[in-house]
């Protein structure tokens, strides 16, 4: 007697329907994976990481950074925030000019042109200052979305005139949210300062600084302060104005600014 082995028949009917789910399933698979690679590009490429070394709106903060000559082979740098020529610098800036007509060169792609500038305002308590000239800017910079100050360890970049030099970039990383030295010597604008580690010349007062992610103002250069115990322990340390000064100086003087939509993960800060 012979009996029938149930079993190979039973695979023999159902293996092709297994190889065609399995292949279903493998190109939902690859589908999925394609997808997920996808968004992580597009990720890369909206964060400014995906072409480093380029920095995200190098070339509009560039193009929104001005330069300030003043008397006696000083100078100072500034910043547009309004396409209506609105300019942010330091209130100590200005106080260099000793009360001498100011002028502002403008090198935004258009070609170098040189401005009559107006004070709007001085905030002396904050070091900060606002001109005004007659010239449309296509980019001004675009201040963060939250007056949070940026974390320890965050990367900036700033544009400025070292020196009175021609345009250059520098880069540092924040090492603390709040100026350190909390004698009386320090300057009232440093009370809400933010420590930078970074290099900024003479020249540079008014520069902005930029967060290194999106591009967006954190702040502005003021000064840097030597600080420490005694001639031999002193460290200079550049201090920035942050951005919360910044917004509510602008606001008091009814200046339209760009400010981008924060992300979700910005409110659970």
């Amino acid at each position: 007697m012979r009996f029938l082995d149930k079993s190979r028949i039973l695979v023999r009917k159902t293996g092709p329907h297994l190889k065609k789910t399995a292949r279903i399933l493998l190109v939902m698979t690859l589908l999925v994976g394609v997808a997920f690679l996808a968004g992580v590009i597009g990720g890369l490429a909206v964060s400014g990481h995906w072409d480093s070394p380029e920095l995200p709106r190098i070339r509009q903060n560039w193009e929104a950074t001005v330069f300030i000559p003043l008397p006696g082979n000083h100078s100072g740098t500034g910043i547009a925030v309004s396409e209506d020529g609105h300019i942010l610098t330091n209130e100590h800036v200005l106080s260099t000019a000793l009360g001498a007509p100011l002028s502002v060169i403008v090198d935004d792609g258009s070609g170098r042109q040189t401005f009559e500038a107006e004070i709007v305002d001085v905030d002396e308590e904050h070091d900060l200052a606002l001109l005004r000239i007659n010239h449309v800017f296509n980019d001004p910079v675009v201040l963060v979305s939250n007056d949070l100050p940026p974390a320890p360890g965050s990367w900036t970049y700033g544009i400025g005139f070292p020196f009175g030099l021609r345009k250059q970039l520098s880069q540092g990383y924040i090492s603390s949210k709040r100026f350190a030295d909390r004698s009386s010597k320090a300057p009232a604008a440093a009370r809400d300062a933010i420590m930078l580690h970074g290099q900024f010349e003479p020249g540079m007062s008014g520069a902005g600084v930029f967060d290194d992610e999106y591009g967006h103002l954190v702040g502005m250069n003021s000064m840097s302060i030597w600080m420490g115990d005694s001639t031999e322990h002193q460290i200079a340390s550049p201090l920035v104005l942050p951005v919360r000064n910044i917004r509510a100086f602008l606001d008091r003087n009814n200046v339209p600014h760009a400010t981008p939509d924060a992300p979700w993960w910005e409110y659970w800060r």
